[in-house]
C-alpha cells in the first residue's frame, strides 16, 4: 500500500532510482567465494547500524559524561541505558542462536569494525520522556500502566500507552489494581481544614505513616493509661495499633494528628508528580516534632529517611550526604544529575547546612557541572523537586524562604531509647510489622497494598484546587526554630534575667548576658532577634505598640539619660504607664540616643 501510495504521484525515474540506491538489506555481512579461498565473510557497517536500529539500538544525548551521549535500546516504549559491549554480545547471541556459520561468528570476533569509537557511529534520536501534564501522571509497571488525574486511576495494560520511560523507571512487580482507595480526604468549606477517614490499614506503608503523625502518642499510650491494667494497656495498644483518632485523644489532638498525616499524604502525591509548577516551587523539608531540651539536641529515628527514600521506587532520584560539612564546597555537587533526573533527597541534613545554597536551584535552573566535562543548565521544568531530611529546623530564614517550603513534621512514636529515661524502649518501623518494608519476604499482596497507597496519594495531590499547599501542623517546629534563633545560653539567661511588664535597658541587657554567658560580638540586631524569638517562644509580646515612638522604639529616661528600652508585655498594659512624664527630650533622631 505504501508503494502504491507513493506510485500515485508518479515520481521521476530518478527519484525512484535515489531510494532504490540508498536502499539496504539488514544483513550486516556479505559473503564471497573464490576457488582460492573458498567463502570469505566480510562485516557491512552501513548495514549492520540499519540492523541495530531495527532492534532498538541508539546513541541518545548525555552531557555528563566526556562523549556526550550514551547508548541505549529501545524495546516497545521502555528505554534502558546499555554499553558497547552489550551491543557487540546481541550481535554474537543473534548469530548464535540462527546456528550462523563458525567463520562468520569469527569474523565478528577479529574485525575491528565493531570496536568502541565504530560503534559511537550509531545514529542519535531524540526521545521524549515527558509522562505527565499540568493535571495528570503515568506510573509504569512491568505489566500495566496506571494513568492518575485529580478524577480517577485508571490502569492500562503494558505496551497500551505511548509514552517513553527509562527501564529503571518501571517497577518490576506484577501490579493488581483496586479501584478502593484505603482513605479518603474531604475539605471542610468552612475552616477550609481537610478531614480523612482511614478505610484500611492494609497498606503497611500508610500504616507507618499514621504512626509518624501521632504527635500526640505518649499522652495516649503512656500518660492517660495511669490506672489501667497491663492488660489493658496491651489490649488498648494492639487494638489502636494504626488509629490516628484513639479514643484516649482529645478532640483538638484528634484533628492535629489528622493534619500531620494529610500533609505527609499530600507531599507524597507532589513528588509523585513530575510536574514543575513556577508558582509551586516547593523544597520538601522534613524534621522531628520533638522539641529537645536545647537547640543542638539531635533525636532521628523517626522514619523521616525511609519515608522519602522509598519514593525512588518510582523515578530516578540522586541522594546526597547532608551530614558531610563540606557538601555545597564540591562544585561538581550535581555531578550524578541529569535531565531525566526526578528527585534530589539532601539525606540527614546538618543544623548548619547552607539552604540557601540550594535556593537558585529549587527555585530556577540547575547548573550541573560534571567533572572533565562542560558544565550546562537544566532548565526549570525538567530539573529534578529537592527533599531535605534534618534532625533539625532551619534557622534565619525570611518570608521568602519560608514560601518555597514544604514541611513534614515526624512524630517520635518511632525512636531510639538512648541514654536516660525520657523513652522506655526503642520502637523501630520494623517492630510494628515484624519485618522490614519493600525487602525480599515482602509478599505481593503487601506490595499491591503499598502500590495502590501510593497511586491515591498523587490522586488526592492532583485533587486539591489551585496553588494551595498543605502544610504541617507547625507548633512544635516553631518552637524549635525559635530555640535555634535565640540559642540555649540566651533562653536561660532571660529566664532569669528578663522582667515581664517591666522597662528594661537594652543596652544594659546586652552587657549583662554578654558578661554572663562569657560571648562576645552579639550585634544589637542579634540581640533583638534573641528578644522577639524569647517573647514569642512563651506568647509574650516584645515591645509593645503602645510604647512605641515614631521610629518603632521604646524611649524611656533613666536618671535624666534618654535610653532604648526592652518591654516584655505579659498583661494588659497600665493606661498610667502610657504617660509621657519620662519621654526624653529628643525628636527620635537615633543619633541622638546613646544606645
Amino acid at each position: 500500500k505504501d508503494f502504491r501510495d507513493y506510485d500515485e504521484i508518479k515520481p521521476k525515474r530518478k527519484d525512484f532510482q535515489k531510494l532504490v540506491d540508498v536502499a539496504m538489506p539488514m544483513q550486516f555481512w556479505a559473503v564471497t567465494y573464490s576457488d582460492k579461498t573458498g567463502l570469505k565473510y566480510y562485516f557491512k557497517p552501513s548495514q549492520a547500524f540499519q540492523f541495530l536500529r531495527a532492534n532498538g539500538f541508539w546513541k541518545i544525548e548525555n552531557r555528563n559524561i566526556k562523549e556526550g551521549w550514551e547508548f541505549i535500546q529501545i524495546n516497545g516504549n521502555v528505554v534502558t541505558p546499555i554499553n558497547s559491549d552489550e551491543i557487540k554480545g546481541f550481535i554474537f547471541q543473534f548469530c548464535e542462536d540462527r546456528f550462523l556459520p563458525i567463520d562468520l561468528r569469527d569474523m565478528l570476533h577479529s574485525t575491528t569494525k565493531l570496536s568502541d569509537s565504530s560503534l559511537s557511529g550509531l545514529k542519535q534520536i531524540d526521545i521524549d520522556f515527558t509522562d505527565f501534564d499540568e493535571h495528570s501522571q503515568y506510573i509504569f509497571f512491568k505489566n500495566k500502566t496506571l494513568s492518575v488525574t485529580g478524577n480517577e486511576v485508571r490502569a492500562y495494560n503494558a505496551g497500551e500507552v505511548e509514552k517513553y520511560v527509562w527501564q529503571e523507571e518501571v517497577i518490576d512487580h506484577n501490579f493488581k489494581f483496586s479501584d478502593k482507595s484505603p482513605f479518603t480526604i474531604t475539605r471542610n468549606k468552612t475552616t477550609g481544614l481537610y478531614d480523612i477517614d482511614i478505610l484500611s490499614t492494609e497498606s503497611k506503608f500508610f500504616s507507618f505513616l499514621i504512626n509518624s503523625s501521632r504527635v500526640f502518642w505518649r499522652d495516649e499510650l503512656e500518660v492517660r493509661m495511669n490506672g489501667m491494667s497491663e492488660k489493658e494497656q496491651a489490649e488498648y495498644r494492639s487494638k489502636h495499633k494504626f488509629d490516628i483518632a484513639g479514643p484516649k485523644l482529645k478532640e483538638e489532638e484528634i484533628e492535629i494528628q489528622k493534619q500531620h498525616l494529610n500533609n505527609k499524604i499530600f507531599t507524597i502525591g507532589y513528588l509523585l508528580h513530575r510536574y514543575k509548577d513556577e508558582s509551586k516551587p516547593w523544597a520538601v523539608w522534613a524534621t522531628d516534632n520533638r522539641i529537645g531540651e536545647d537547640e543542638t539536641e539531635s533525636n532521628g529515628r523517626s522514619g523521616k529517611s525511609f519515608c522519602f527514600k522509598t519514593i525512588r521506587l518510582f523515578m530516578k532520584a540522586v541522594t546526597l550526604p547532608g551530614r558531610n560539612p563540606k557538601l555545597t564546597d564540591n562544585p561538581h555537587i550535581y555531578d550524578r544529575v541529569t535531565e531525566h533526573t526526578d528527585l534530589i533527597i539532601v539525606d540527614d541534613s546538618d543544623q548548619y547546612l547552607s539552604f540557601k545554597f540550594f535556593f537558585d536551584s529549587i527555585t530556577g535552573e540547575l547548573i550541573v557541572n560534571p567533572k572533565n566535562n562542560q558544565s550546562y543548565e537544566i532548565p526549570f521544568e525538567h530539573s529534578p523537586k529537592f527533599v531535605f531530611t534534618s534532625n533539625f529546623v532551619l534557622k534565619n530564614i525570611d518570608s521568602s524562604t519560608e514560601a518555597r517550603l514544604l514541611y513534614n513534621v515526624f512524630s517520635d512514636y518511632y525512636h531510639e531509647k538512648g541514654e536516660g529515661d525520657y523513652y522506655k524502649e526503642t520502637r523501630k518501623v520494623s517492630d510494628d510489622f515484624k519485618k522490614n518494608l519493600f525487602k525480599a519476604d515482602y509478599t505481593e499482596t503487601e506490595w499491591n497494598a503499598d502500590f495502590n497507597f501510593f497511586a491515591y496519594c498523587l490522586q488526592f495531590y492532583l485533587s486539591v484546587p489551585g496553588n494551595q499547599k498543605l502544610n504541617a501542623p507547625m507548633g512544635n517546629v516553631t518552637q524549635r526554630q525559635l530555640l535555634t534563633t535565640m540559642g540555649q545560653q540566651f533562653k536561660e539567661w532571660a529566664d532569669v534575667y528578663l522582667e515581664p511588664d517591666e522597662f528594661v535597658v537594652r543596652y544594659s541587657a546586652l552587657k549583662q548576658f554578654e558578661e554572663s554567658s562569657k560571648l562576645r560580638g552579639w550585634t544589637t540586631n542579634k540581640f533583638t532577634k534573641a528578644c522577639r524569638a524569647w517573647c514569642q517562644f512563651y506568647g509574650y509580646e516584645y515591645n509593645p505598640k503602645a510604647f512605641q515612638n515614631g521610629q518603632g522604639r521604646i524611649v524611656r529616661k533613666v536618671d535624666g539619660t534618654a535610653h532604648d528600652m526592652i518591654y516584655v508585655q505579659t498583661k494588659p498594659i497600665d493606661p498610667e504607664q502610657l504617660s509621657d512624664e519620662n519621654l526624653p527630650d529628643t525628636d527620635g533622631n537615633p543619633d541622638d540616643l546613646p544606645f
